[in-house]
């Protein structure tokens, strides 16, 4: 199959790797839309500390179930899903109380651990939030929800006053398509950008609405899909 590979700062490329199977709790993912993050920007320029290289950027990810859980029905075959870029040890002591998104040993997909700029990747059963929202929405889930995090630890209330910096809209752009035989085209990318909304285009704002309430839901679980 096809992945992009930052083959070293300021070079990246698309070529060949295997493709995954599944195996256990691992189910097989067919990816369909990938966040650009400005961490994968960073990756990108070599100015991530936490990134070795060559690497698979892409951590904020839609995907489509393939191989579905034997466990769960609400993981079939076809369900499309976003997912926790997180792994937690449950061992450490963030993890022992409760906080496994702060796991001393975490690695993040695109970061420590190949991503998910590629066609297929597989992901444990309790990492995957399966939604009917949009692909566009379930790309926003994981951001959304570290936005989400941050303002419930630092416990924003209605009548607060914080500032804003870099109001961040949302607009879709594609990766060149990169075909090969029978392979799928590899994802297209979401992207992010410190500009006003109305100065871009991008899904409507019922869609931030959206995936906002479900990121919410999902920051919330025991799992946690934001990093801090």
């Amino acid at each position: 199959m096809k992945a992009l590979f930052i083959r070293q700062p300021g070079e990246a490329i698309v070529d060949t790797t295997p493709e995954p199977t599944s195996a256990g709790n691992h189910l097989l993912l067919r990816v369909r839309l990938v966040g650009l993050c400005g961490s994968d920007l960073n990756s990108f320029r070599g100015k991530n500390p936490l990134v070795s290289f060559p690497r698979i950027p892409g951590h904020e990810v839609a995907a489509t179930i393939v191989e579905g859980s034997n466990r769960n029905p609400e993981l079939a075959s076809g369900v499309n899903v976003t997912m926790s870029p997180y792994t937690s040890c449950g061992q450490c002591a963030s993890c022992r109380r409760g906080r496994p998104n702060a796991c001393q040993f975490n690695q993040t997909l695109g970061v420590q651990r190949d991503g998910a700029m590629t066609e297929f990747i597989i992901m444990p059963e309790e990492k995957l939030y399966p939604s009917k929202l949009s692909l566009k929405e379930l790309c926003m889930v994981e951001p959304l929800s570290v936005g989400f995090h941050a303002a419930a630890r630092g416990r924003v209330t209605k009548d607060d006053i914080v500032p804003s910096l870099g109001l961040v809209a949302s607009a879709s752009e594609s990766l060149p398509r990169a075909t090969s035989g029978a392979h799928a085209p590899l994802p297209s990318i979401l992207t992010t950008a410190s500009l006003p909304w109305r100065a871009r285009p991008g899904p409507p704002r019922r869609s931030i609405q959206e995936a906002t309430r479900f990121a919410s839901s999902c920051a919330s679980s025991p799992m946690g899909l934001a990093p801090m």
